[in-house]
């Protein structure tokens, strides 16, 4: 398991007020309040000034109690073969055990789930409030996926898809489906959807009497695999979070 471009977090400066209220405790403007009185310590001093900036490992103190770290994680993983990526516990060869184990991230979710057939992009993060806007039903999320077949899909099949088939009462389409150019398998294509999981792809065929083999996301909302090779991750930039945060 490889991380890529990752920064130090011991190096990342983070202002006092977010830091404290990242810890739950209060929210940031209660935290300037609890500044300006005094009762804030940064490494046994006490720090008034409401532009303060503090290291992540640095001792925080709000009333002579130590700040506990929780601090928002956003994490791009190019998911591996023969693992399962799910929130549920109990569940054999879950990676995300594996990934919290090793790296030490606290609360982290992925953003869905991903079987153990299923490889590519998905998100990790604990910013709840994220997840939660993502799984808004009007979100629209720009999904690319690289699937194979059982069998060559008829044309006929391929105007139905893109018209939208219904499942559990909803209509779901796709808005391209191609064949992909470089591979000698005609049974290979590319397909681009909105905010549709894995999971629905599988039962959108299967309505179809078609059978996904594999599935390998390559895109998710702009976010591509590129210097990321399978079973590594890296975190996401600001920008890259901010682009999430208005979807």
């Amino acid at each position: 398991m490889r991380a890529d471009k990752r920064k130090d977090t011991k190096e990342i400066k983070i202002r006092l007020n977010k830091y404290i209220s990242n810890s739950g405790v209060c929210s940031r403007k209660e935290a300037d309040d609890y500044i300006l009185k005094g009762l804030v310590k940064v490494n046994n001093k006490i720090v008034k000034n409401l532009g303060t900036k503090v290291f992540i490992e640095d001792k925080v103190e709000l009333r002579n109690k130590i700040v506990n770290r929780s601090f928002s994680e956003y994490i791009l993983l190019n998911k591996p073969k023969g693992f399962v990526v799910s929130n549920q516990g109990g569940i054999k060869n879950n990676f995300l055990k594996s990934f919290l184990k090793i790296n030490q991230f606290s609360k982290i979710i992925p953003l869905g789930d991903m079987g153990k057939s299923i490889t590519g992009l998905i998100i990790l993060t604990n910013d709840k409030e994220l997840i939660k806007r993502l799984n808004r039903p009007e979100c629209k999320i720009n999904m690319i996926y690289q699937l194979t077949l059982n069998k060559k899909i008829g044309s006929k099949h391929i105007l139905e898809l893109k018209k939208g088939v219904v499942l559990d009462k909803k209509n779901f389409a796709l808005k391209e489906l191609d064949f992909v150019d470089d591979s000698d398998d005609k049974f290979v294509f590319g397909v681009r959807a909105f905010s549709i999981m894995p999971s629905m792809l599988i039962k959108l065929f299967k309505k179809l009497s078609y059978k996904v083999l594999k599935i390998d996301r390559v895109v998710f909302a702009g976010l591509t695999k590129k210097d990321l090779p399978r079973g590594s991750w890296r975190n996401l930039t600001s920008k890259e979070v901010g682009f999430l945060k208005m979807l």
